[in-house]
């Protein structure tokens, strides 16, 4: 479904060329309409895995995608169209992917792009950069959870030696690693607001699944700060996470035949707080210094299933950023 959604993207993206503005080059992130910005971050960084026996995700080659229209945009994987603009405040209808099953697949192309180094409150930190003005930038059907997958991040159960898997343990241990499982990818749609003040940029989004997969809710809510001298731009942004039941069960939750002896595990609607710095340093046209750091600190609800060993995701990278 998700595919078939960014081919109508696509075309949407050139009918809405025409009536193009240029935006003001000195605006830092900006992109002119009709226009493309193509970058890459290169450089050391990473993401801790919350799971027990789930291995961190390295952030070291993560793209950047951004396409403003007049009302259409894209950033990386958001797809969204501009129904109401008054300058200081925004309407836009969104599409865009989960999350969260970033951290049972180690290479899941969000891992790069949804929950790479662009987006201010993502997967670790939520939600899309969507511009205040059009010029300025900043198996998806539902299954039940199988045992195992060969793309999870978790590690897979010890072996004995002759090839046979070892049994679990028959006592609970709040730190031993589940077989792993796979969750997928859950095509997301609704709406994100925004409006703009002289001390924060306000963002409020919510989503629902479309594509079956858990038929669950998010909102995301957040307050960016933006600091600008000379060649320096920091941005500070704090934020919440809201998961309904549905999402926070089908990713975290245990199912009988998954459970080993501490048993099955219904998680519960819950909220993760998100803060996020993210520095900038402009070397030439193309070249940028880049320093981000994002706290995602996980709720009860999820931290309690027995997938789950920690309760915070950090993300952090140094590096540069490359405009084409």
């Amino acid at each position: 479904m998700l595919p078939k959604i960014y081919l109508l993207a696509a075309l949407l993206a050139i009918v809405s060329n025409a009536g193009a503005v240029a935006c003001t080059p000195e605006e830092p992130d900006c992109v002119e309409v009709g226009s493309w910005d193509i970058g890459v971050n290169i450089g050391l960084g990473g993401r801790t895995n919350p799971l027990a026996g789930g291995r961190d995700i390295p952030l070291l080659l993560t793209p950047e995608i951004n396409y403003n229209g007049e009302h259409f945009f894209i950033q990386n994987t958001d797809v969204g169209y501009i129904l109401f603009d008054a300058h200081e405040q925004q309407l836009s209808l969104l599409v865009r992917p989960s999350y969260d099953q970033g951290f049972f697949k180690r290479w899941d192309t969000g891992n790069a792009l949804t929950q790479g180094l662009a987006n201010p409150v993502a997967g670790d930190g939520l939600v899309s950069n969507t511009p205040s003005h059009p010029v300025v930038g900043g198996g998806l059907v539902g299954t039940a959870r199988p045992n195992a997958g060969d793309s999870s991040g978790a590690d897979t159960p010890p072996s004995s030696g002759n090839g046979a898997v070892n049994p679990p343990s028959t006592q609970p241990n709040a730190s031993a690693a589940l077989p792993p499982h796979s969750r997928d990818t859950a095509g997301l749609a609704g709406f994100e607001y925004s409006v703009d003040s002289a001390w924060a940029d306000l963002q409020f989004q919510y989503v629902h699944d479309i594509s079956g997969v858990h038929q669950g809710d998010e909102a995301r809510v957040s307050a960016t700060h933006q600091w600008t001298s000379g060649k320096h731009h920091l941005n500070t942004t704090l934020g919440a996470i809201w998961q309904s039941q549905k999402v926070v069960d089908y990713y975290y939750g245990v199912t009988p035949l998954e459970a080993d002896a501490r048993g099955p595990y219904e998680g519960s609607a819950a909220v993760s707080t998100v803060l996020r710095v993210d520095w900038r340093y402009t070397l030439t046209e193309h070249w940028e210094l880049r320093m981000l750091g994002s706290y995602r600190g996980l709720p009860p609800a999820i931290t309690a299933s027995p997938l789950v060993s920690d309760k915070q995701v950090i993300t952090g990278f140094v590096g540069g950023v490359y405009h084409f």
